[in-house]
């Protein structure tokens, strides 16, 4: 339940509308919770809003639409690496390094991931 609001709160800071054609996607793994919002950027272009949840920490960053590379920054949490995401198995990879509060480990994690585009909110 509190994964759920977290990510209802979350929302309202990752994106700053739905369109038509945007997706919105909630992965999770033994270890990590991922958001990822993919949506238009400019006329022509495409990229793809990340949260990344561990505990209490949350970095953010953008994997853009011709690269499988990613950097989420917070305060507390870093992120570098690779992440695939397949919207037609839903599943995602994340592979690379985390940094949390100066402590750094290899992780290679594969999420399972839920559609949650608007069509799925409540009251729409």
């Amino acid at each position: 339940m509190k994964q759920v609001i977290f990510f209802v709160l979350t929302l309202g800071t990752v994106c700053p509308a739905f369109a038509s054609d945007s997706t919105w996607t909630v992965c999770n793994s033994k270890s990590f919770l991922v958001s990822a919002f993919e949506h238009r950027a400019g006329a022509d272009s495409r990229q793809t809003d990340v949260v990344l949840i561990y505990g209490g920490h949350l970095a953010k960053g953008v994997l853009g639409e011709d690269s499988n590379k990613v950097t989420l920054n917070s305060t507390t949490m870093n992120f570098e690496g690779e992440m695939t995401l397949n919207y037609r198995t839903n599943k995602m990879t994340l592979k690379g390094v985390l940094d949390i509060q100066g402590r750094r480990f290899d992780i290679g994690e594969s999420f399972k991931c839920v559609d949650k585009t608007p069509t799925t909110l409540p009251g729409r």
